[in-house]
């Protein structure tokens, strides 16, 4: 009497979209020795992927009235983030530039990404700058 192994295969499979179904399908078509397998389903069902937003330049501690700076984010999908501000300034929506409009108070600005059909929405980067008094240099 021959004894057979039990032979194991693999197989890697790639999510192409963050919804819908894959069906993982296994068969073996049977040899000499062996009757084919009986063929098993597995339905994976696919999930938005996480993203995350990087600061690469963050927003200044202090700003004067009237002046701009510049805040630089990647979101890890490579999606577009989305610049926002409330408060004593305003932003470029897509540029990340911040320009303060008040002689006191604070600029909060809020960094975010919606995500997309393949990605979930990215957890918000928010800061405040303080708003300095002092005149803008003219």
């Amino acid at each position: 009497m021959q004894h057979y192994g039990m032979a194991t295969n693999s197989a890697t499979y790639t999510m192409t979209s963050g919804t819908g179904n894959c069906s993982v399908i296994a068969d073996q078509a049977g040899n000499t020795y062996w009757l084919p397998a009986t063929e098993v389903t597995s339905l994976v069902t696919a999930l938005l992927a996480n993203q995350t937003i990087t600061l690469i330049t963050p927003a200044p501690a202090t700003a004067v009235n009237g002046t701009s700076f510049t805040v630089v984010a990647t979101a890890s999908s490579g999606l577009p983030v989305t610049y926002t501000a409330s408060g004593h300034c305003t932003a470029g929506l897509t540029s990340g530039i911040y320009t303060i409009t008040g002689t006191s108070g604070q600029c909060d600005g809020m960094l975010s990404q919606a995500g997309n059909a393949n990605w979930r929405w990215a957890p918000h980067l928010k800061f405040v700058t303080t708003i300095n008094a002092a005149v803008a240099p003219s």
